[in-house]
Protein backbone atom coordinates (compact mmCIF):
# COMPACT_ATOMS: atom_id res chain seq x y z
CA UNK A 1 0.00 0.00 0.00
CA UNK A 2 1.40 3.64 -0.88
CA UNK A 3 -0.36 5.38 2.25
CA UNK A 4 -2.01 4.57 5.77
CA UNK A 5 -5.71 5.03 4.25
CA UNK A 6 -4.64 2.49 1.47
CA UNK A 7 -3.54 -0.14 4.40
CA UNK A 8 -6.49 0.61 6.16
CA UNK A 9 -8.77 0.22 3.08
CA UNK A 10 -7.23 -3.48 2.13
CA UNK A 11 -7.60 -4.09 5.98
CA UNK A 12 -10.89 -3.58 6.01
CA UNK A 13 -11.57 -4.66 2.29
CA UNK A 14 -10.51 -8.08 3.36
CA UNK A 15 -12.36 -8.27 6.45
CA UNK A 16 -9.92 -7.80 8.44
CA UNK A 17 -10.42 -5.49 10.69
CA UNK A 18 -11.37 -6.53 14.16
CA UNK A 19 -15.47 -6.37 15.79
CA UNK A 20 -15.23 -3.19 17.61
CA UNK A 21 -12.84 -1.04 15.54
CA UNK A 22 -14.39 1.32 12.89
CA UNK A 23 -12.09 3.52 10.39
CA UNK A 24 -12.84 7.34 10.45
CA UNK A 25 -12.91 9.94 8.15
CA UNK A 26 -9.16 11.12 9.60
CA UNK A 27 -6.58 9.85 7.96
CA UNK A 28 -5.03 6.81 9.48
CA UNK A 29 -7.70 7.20 12.38
CA UNK A 30 -9.59 4.33 14.07
CA UNK A 31 -12.32 4.30 16.66
CA UNK A 32 -12.91 2.04 18.67
CA UNK A 33 -16.47 1.46 20.44
CA UNK A 34 -18.29 -0.99 23.27
CA UNK A 35 -21.67 -1.87 23.62
CA UNK A 36 -23.94 -0.49 26.23
CA UNK A 37 -27.42 -1.10 26.45
CA UNK A 38 -28.97 1.68 24.10
CA UNK A 39 -25.65 0.47 21.21
CA UNK A 40 -22.54 1.52 20.57
CA UNK A 41 -20.40 4.04 22.61
CA UNK A 42 -16.96 5.37 21.95
CA UNK A 43 -14.01 3.91 23.86
CA UNK A 44 -10.91 4.99 22.53
CA UNK A 45 -8.95 5.75 19.36
CA UNK A 46 -6.25 3.88 17.46
CA UNK A 47 -3.92 6.05 15.21
CA UNK A 48 -2.44 4.42 12.80
CA UNK A 49 1.20 5.49 11.07
CA UNK A 50 2.72 4.16 7.71
CA UNK A 51 5.83 4.30 6.20
CA UNK A 52 6.15 2.05 2.65
CA UNK A 53 10.24 2.89 3.05
CA UNK A 54 11.74 1.82 5.10
CA UNK A 55 8.69 -0.46 5.99
CA UNK A 56 7.24 0.70 9.03
CA UNK A 57 3.71 0.81 11.05
CA UNK A 58 3.25 2.28 14.89
CA UNK A 59 -0.20 2.13 15.84
CA UNK A 60 -1.02 4.34 19.33
CA UNK A 61 -4.00 3.90 21.30
CA UNK A 62 -5.45 5.96 23.44
CA UNK A 63 -8.32 5.65 25.81
CA UNK A 64 -11.03 7.90 26.14
CA UNK A 65 -11.57 7.64 30.12
CA UNK A 66 -8.70 8.18 32.52
CA UNK A 67 -9.55 4.33 34.02
CA UNK A 68 -9.14 2.37 30.88
CA UNK A 69 -5.26 2.99 31.37
CA UNK A 70 -2.33 4.77 29.37
CA UNK A 71 -1.75 5.16 26.02
CA UNK A 72 0.30 2.09 24.39
CA UNK A 73 2.30 1.72 21.49
CA UNK A 74 2.87 -0.91 19.30
CA UNK A 75 5.96 -0.29 16.52
CA UNK A 76 6.76 -2.67 13.94
CA UNK A 77 10.16 -2.72 13.13
CA UNK A 78 11.25 -2.32 16.74
CA UNK A 79 13.80 0.14 16.06
CA UNK A 80 14.97 0.60 19.14
CA UNK A 81 14.83 -2.80 20.68
CA UNK A 82 16.76 -5.62 20.75
CA UNK A 83 14.76 -7.63 18.65
CA UNK A 84 13.78 -6.52 14.15
CA UNK A 85 10.18 -7.56 15.30
CA UNK A 86 7.43 -5.94 17.26
CA UNK A 87 8.39 -2.71 20.12
CA UNK A 88 5.72 -2.12 22.77
CA UNK A 89 5.61 1.21 24.23
CA UNK A 90 3.38 2.53 27.12
CA UNK A 91 3.02 6.33 28.35
CA UNK A 92 4.43 6.68 32.03
CA UNK A 93 1.26 9.15 32.31
CA UNK A 94 -2.30 8.81 32.64
CA UNK A 95 -2.72 12.95 31.41
CA UNK A 96 -1.40 15.08 29.37
CA UNK A 97 0.03 12.08 27.22
CA UNK A 98 2.59 13.57 24.58
CA UNK A 99 2.49 11.32 21.68
CA UNK A 100 5.54 11.35 19.60
CA UNK A 101 6.56 12.44 16.06
CA UNK A 102 5.72 9.68 13.93
CA UNK A 103 8.87 6.83 13.80
CA UNK A 104 10.83 9.19 16.18
CA UNK A 105 13.37 7.61 17.44
CA UNK A 106 13.54 5.61 20.51
CA UNK A 107 15.54 8.74 22.52
CA UNK A 108 12.99 11.13 21.50
CA UNK A 109 9.98 8.57 22.55
CA UNK A 110 11.53 7.74 26.26
CA UNK A 111 12.10 11.80 26.43
CA UNK A 112 8.37 12.34 26.09
CA UNK A 113 7.16 10.11 28.73
CA UNK A 114 7.21 6.94 26.94
CA UNK A 115 8.68 3.47 28.58
CA UNK A 116 9.44 0.51 26.98
CA UNK A 117 7.69 -2.70 27.87
CA UNK A 118 8.14 -6.37 27.30
CA UNK A 119 5.60 -7.86 25.20
CA UNK A 120 3.74 -10.37 27.31
CA UNK A 121 0.87 -12.91 26.33
CA UNK A 122 -2.73 -11.88 28.01
CA UNK A 123 -5.21 -13.86 27.70
CA UNK A 124 -8.52 -12.60 26.74
CA UNK A 125 -11.34 -12.15 29.01
CA UNK A 126 -14.35 -14.80 28.22
CA UNK A 127 -16.66 -11.92 26.27
CA UNK A 128 -13.47 -10.76 24.40
CA UNK A 129 -12.44 -14.23 23.26
CA UNK A 130 -15.79 -15.40 22.04
CA UNK A 131 -15.86 -12.43 19.70
CA UNK A 132 -12.54 -13.08 18.29
CA UNK A 133 -13.52 -17.36 17.98
CA UNK A 134 -16.66 -15.58 16.23
CA UNK A 135 -15.22 -13.05 14.04
CA UNK A 136 -11.97 -15.92 13.06
CA UNK A 137 -14.29 -18.18 12.02
CA UNK A 138 -16.54 -15.93 9.89
CA UNK A 139 -13.01 -14.82 8.09
CA UNK A 140 -12.18 -18.45 7.82
CA UNK A 141 -15.85 -19.60 6.03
Amino acid sequence: PGTVDDLLAGVSGHGLMPPGLTPQGQSGTIVATHRTRIGTAPHGTLFVRYRPEPLGIEVIAVSRERRDGPALMMRVPDDGGESEGAGFLMATSLDAVVVPQPFANQSEVLAAGWSREPLRAVKPVPEEGQNLRAWSAKRAS
